[in-house]
């Protein structure tokens, strides 16, 4: 599973350059054809002004990890989550992989989600555990220059104003973004 998961990444990632210099609708065919056939892998976009967030890997199986972790501490206090911390920390190494914009992106593009957050954020013990990882996140992938690529299709796929977001990442502001969000 793992080899045909890579495979499509590498299709989904290369297929809107491949084959937009023949049509964008041969490349749009491809994708839906791969996405009909192989619903459990990878989400894509042929966008070309958003493609490289689109060809970052999130799996269905990725999304319900995500909503697991958010609705867990949206919807529970702080005693259910300490009985719940080692099913959670193993959710949540299902999904290190995954870039910190695309994993936001998905957060804040879904309202349950997004009003779980602001519960989070009410909650010291909660929030400093969750932004706390997604701002260590956020500074690897800065130290690797592997952010700002990202940044148009992130924005609109949370519907946000690309240089209200490029502010708080040039600071390094991580936990303000999110809060931007909210």
């Amino acid at each position: 599973m793992k080899k045909k998961c890579y495979f499509f990444l590498v299709v989904c990632a290369l297929s809107s350059q491949i084959f937009a210099k023949e049509s964008s609708v041969y490349s749009d065919m491809f994708l839906q054809e791969i996405q009909a056939n192989y619903p459990d892998t990878l989400y894509c976009s042929s966008r070309s002004d958003s493609a490289p967030y689109y060809s970052l890997p999130l799996t269905r199986h990725d999304e319900k990890n995500i909503n697991k972790i958010v609705s867990s501490l949206g919807e529970y206090n702080w005693v259910k989550l300490l009985v719940m911390k080692k099913e959670l920390e193993h959710v949540g190494k299902k999904i290190e992989y995954l870039h910190p914009l695309r994993f936001i992106g998905y957060i804040f593009s879904n309202t349950y989600l997004t009003r779980c957050m602001k519960e989070v954020r009410g909650n010291r013990f909660k929030w400093g555990r969750f932004i706390g990882d997604f701002s260590q996140n956020m500074n690897s992938e800065a130290r690797n220059n592997n952010l700002y690529q990202y940044v148009p299709g992130f924005c609109k796929e949370i519907q946000e104003d690309q240089n209200k977001v490029l502010n708080f990442i040039d600071r390094g502001d991580y936990s303000g973004l999110v809060q931007s969000l909210l």
